[in-house]
């Protein structure tokens, strides 16, 4: 009767795994399918953050947390991985949040090279 029984188990335990949907994700949350590798800092990325991130008290021109107010003032925050990070990764930054969209956005612009 045991070996039925763990027979049975095994059949159920083996049916749960084979009917996972497949989501194409493989696991990653943050998993997103760019459209497009064309986006630029000037023409797609700075009006996002000049809306949400370089505004005084921030990352405005003069801050000691960084100014984003230009390529050249966001560019170290590339290149060391923190605008991907608490931005699409953590999603903690900017404090108010910002749309999945926008944040697609930068991680497709961070994916394609982060071009100015």
């Amino acid at each position: 009767m045991t070996k039925y029984w763990t027979l049975f188990i095994a059949i159920v335990a083996l049916s749960f795994t084979a009917c996972n949907k497949d989501d194409g994700n493989d696991g990653d949350t943050n998993a997103n399918v760019c459209s497009t590798t064309d986006l630029t800092y000037n023409a797609n990325i700075k009006p996002i953050i000049d809306i949400g991130c370089a505004i005084p008290g921030c990352h405005a021109g003069g801050s000691p947390n960084g100014d984003f107010t230009t390529y050249a003032g966001l560019q170290p925050y590339i290149a060391n991985g923190q605008i991907n990070s608490r931005v699409v990764i953590q999603q903690n930054m900017p404090p108010g949040g910002m749309s999945q969209d926008n944040i697609d956005k930068i991680d497709c612009w961070l994916q394609g090279g982060g071009l100015e």
